[in-house]
C-alpha cells in the first residue's frame, strides 16, 4: 500500500514538473508574440489575436492542471 502511494506521489510530482515546464514555454511564447507584434507586421491582426487567444487558453489550462495536481499531492 505504501509503495502504491509513493508511486502515485512520484507520478503527481512528475506531472507538476511537466506542467511547470509547459507553463514556462507558453509564457515565453506569449511574450515572444507580444514582442514580435511590435516589430513585425507579418501576420494580420486577426491571426495574431487568434494565436494569442489560443496561447492564453493553453496557459490557463496548464495553470489549472498545475493547481489540481498540487492539491492532489497535498492530500496524499
Amino acid at each position: 500500500m505504501k509503495k502504491t502511494i509513493s508511486t502515485k506521489q512520484n507520478e503527481v510530482k512528475v506531472a507538476i514538473t511537466t506542467a511547470d515546464k509547459q507553463l514556462i514555454v507558453l509564457e515565453n511564447r506569449v511574450e515572444e508574440m507580444n514582442l514580435s507584434d511590435d516589430d513585425e507586421e507579418v501576420a494580420t491582426p486577426a491571426e495574431g489575436k487568434t494565436e494569442a487567444l489560443q496561447q492564453l487558453e493553453e496557459l490557463k489550462g496548464v495553470k489549472a492542471s498545475q493547481k489540481l495536481l498540487s492539491e492532489l499531492l497535498s492530500k496524499s
